[in-house]
């Protein structure tokens, strides 16, 4: 089980400038948790800053909930778009990949994202091949559409989930 500690622009301040011991606050396994994180937390900074997200469209660390470990990242790639789409990304410490933490975390993006009346659809690029995150989009619940190309990353494939149909 995890919980997501939002990454708040006063909260990704602190890790950055005394990372050893904001990350002691807040999790068990500070040292491992800075050294990958620290590069990946000033890019979302610099990132959510130049876009202007606003809460809830921001970053989060995934906790476990068991011993209070840092296991990895997620985000939203920016604010709902004027046709109610959100990205989300994901990605975990390399030593705990492949144990259902990345699948946990997009599955909780998914919730937030679907709590907003905003969000119609959400939507995950992937590398354009079969590969671990494609497996947790699938398990996440969203469906493969096609290639496409981003303007970032180049040609990747594009996953969607549209919110679901009120009973």
């Amino acid at each position: 089980m995890i919980h997501l500690l939002p990454l708040d622009e006063a909260t990704l301040e602190g890790l950055l400038r005394d990372p050893k011991n904001e990350f002691r606050k807040i999790c068990s396994n500070e040292g491992e948790a800075a050294a990958f994180l620290s590069p990946i937390l000033m890019q979302a900074r610099d990132f959510h800053r130049r876009i202007g997200s606003r809460a809830p469209w921001i970053g989060y660390l995934g906790i476990e909930s068991e011993g209070d470990r840092i296991v990895g990242v997620c985000s939203f790639k920016g604010n709902p778009n004027q046709a109610g789409e959100v990205e989300i990304s994901y990605g975990t410490l390399p030593a705990l990949e492949g144990r259902g933490y990345a699948t946990a975390m997009a599955v909780a993006l998914v919730k937030i994202a679907f709590h907003s009346l905003e969000v119609q659809q959400v939507i995950a690029h992937t590398l354009a091949q079969s590969n671990a995150s494609a497996r947790v989009l699938t398990k996440t619940g969203l469906t493969f559409e096609g290639e496409a190309i981003d303007p970032e990353d180049g040609r990747v494939w594009r996953w969607e989930l549209a919110r679901p149909k009120a009973p």
